[in-house]
Order: structure tokens, then sequence, then C-alpha cells
């Protein structure tokens, strides 16, 4: 069968979760009870984040990149998660930021997540999802906050981001940024997860889309159904799609490991070479690698 079931295993299995990071054998993973001890697992909800920060202004995106947005506020998008786009309040945006000019015709299929930073604007928040599970081989979690920072501001990247959908959304094929590991977590609705180790000619989203067609041989594909309370571990520079079955919330973690360290500090290397001529800066990117060496 062309497209295979991703492994479940516990979060106490960690000679599995491990070897799975392995570069002689790595594969994607779901790990269930991961997150329990997170205050997140009973704290992130739809209604807690309406109650808590309805006034938070985020961006809804028509499309993966970002094309076209919808500044509003997060209390406003999930009092309209059932409801048309067109009648959601707010102001359409492009990819810069600045009013959109024009008539928009949008296709309400390709509506993709809302994001509002939340973590960046409450960092604070950032206690409900620690400590990060043990059994996984995560060394950016064990640095110093500051340390983290940094790296973030190097690459260019969130390191922890909250997405919240619309039932039907979907994120194309794409690859996670600087060869990093990447995990999901779901805390609201079911997600359709595919994965593949190299770029993959299948398209989840297409009506006669068949994942058991031998027309997908080549692509090894690797499916699961991710439920609230599950942890997906994606290997680094693995191809990944996903549709919200459900209106979801999903938290998205990239990090390195000892298995990947030498492709992520090639990356932050080159990122760090394109930033501005500081010399405050680059003081702190060295002392960063120092203690990524």
């Amino acid at each position: 069968m062309p497209a295979a079931t991703i492994a479940r295993v516990s979060a106490n299995d960690t000679k599995m979760i491990v070897g799975s990071c392995r570069p002689e054998s790595v594969r994607p993973l779901v790990i269930q009870g991961a997150v329990d001890h997170w205050p997140a697992s009973t704290k992130w909800s739809f209604e807690y984040f309406r109650t808590h920060h309805y006034d938070d202004f985020g961006r809804l995106q028509l499309d993966f990149h970002g094309n076209v947005q919808k500044l509003t506020k997060l209390g406003t998008f999930i009092d309209n998660l059932d409801d048309p786009l067109s009648e959601l309040p707010g102001f359409w945006l492009d990819k810069s930021g600045k009013p959109l000019k024009g008539e928009l015709e949008f296709d309400p299929d390709q509506i993709w997540s809302f994001h509002v930073g939340l973590l960046d604007q409450h960092p604070e928040m950032l206690q409900d999802i620690q400590p990060f599970p043990a059994g996984i081989p995560n060394l950016l979690v064990q640095m110093p906050q500051s340390t983290q920072d940094l790296i973030r501001s190097i690459v260019g990247s969130s390191i922890f981001s909250i997405y919240i959908s619309r039932k039907g959304t979907v994120t194309p094929f794409h690859i996670d940024h600087s060869s990093t590991h990447g995990c999901l977590v779901q805390f609201a609705g079911r997600k359709q997860v595919y994965l593949a180790p190299k770029e993959p000619q299948a398209d989840p989203g297409k009506p006669d889309f068949d994942p058991m067609s031998e027309e997908y041989a080549g692509d090894q594909l690797q499916s699961a159904i991710l439920q609230p309370g599950e942890m997906l571990l994606i290997p680094p520079d693995w191809w990944h799609w996903t549709k919200a079955l459900d209106h979801s919330i999903t938290l998205s973690h990239n990090y390195f490991s000892e298995f990947n360290l030498p492709r992520f500090l090639a990356h932050l290397i080159a990122n760090a070479r394109e930033l501005p001529d500081n010399d405050t800066l680059k003081s702190k990117i060295e002392q960063c690698l120092e203690e990524l060496q």
C-alpha cells in the first residue's frame, strides 16, 4: 500500500522516540500523552482564547503565503468561525500589510489560518507549554531564553506558534525552515496529515486523490489523523501537508537535536551572514554558536 499509517507511541517509549530521530532510522511519529502535564492541555480552547485574548489583533491569511490577509481581532474571528468570510469584520491587507486595493475575489476553500502571535504578545503563555517532554531530544528548549530569542532573530522564524484554523483549512506540502525537527500539538479539533521524505507529486487536496493509488508509491506517503492531545514529530526536511477536519487549535514548534545539529548550524551561520553589520549582534552570535558547539 503506497500510504503507510504513522505509528503511534506512548510518551514513555523514549527508545522508539529517540530512534525515530536518528538519521539511519528517521521517521515521523504520533506521540500520545506527551503534553498531558502542560497547563495548556486543559486550558487552551476556543472559549479560553475568546475570553482572555478577545481584543488581540491578528491576520487571517487566505493562503499559505499570506498574499491576501484580513486584519481582525482574535475574538471576532472565533465568533465568526461558522459564518461566511465576507461577514467577518476587519480590514483587507496585502502581503506587505498595506490596505488591499481593488475588488477582492476569493475562494472560501482556500482560507488558511488565523495567526495572532499570541506567544510573542504574551510570553508568559510559554509557561503553559513547559516543560517540554523529556523523552524528545530537543536541545533548543534546554538553552536559556535569551539564547532561544537570539536564535529566533537569526533564523527569522518563530520557535513556537499557535494557529487557529477553520474546518477545511489546508496547509499545502512544504518543509520547515533551517532543517529543523518539527512538531505539531493538537489542542482542539482533528487534523489530517500527510508526510513524505521527498517532495510528493500527490495533492491530497484534489477530489480524486487516493492515498492507496500506485500512482503515488514513489512519494512514500505516510498519514495520520491527529487527535486533541497528540503530538506529531516531523523529521528534518520532510514534506508535510495538513487539513483541519474540524475547527482547530494547533501549536507548531521547530527545534534541533544532536542528530541534525550540523545541518541546523549551517543554516544559522548562513542566516547570520545576511544580518546587518552590527558588532554587538556579532558578539551575541559568536556566544550563541559557542553554546551550540
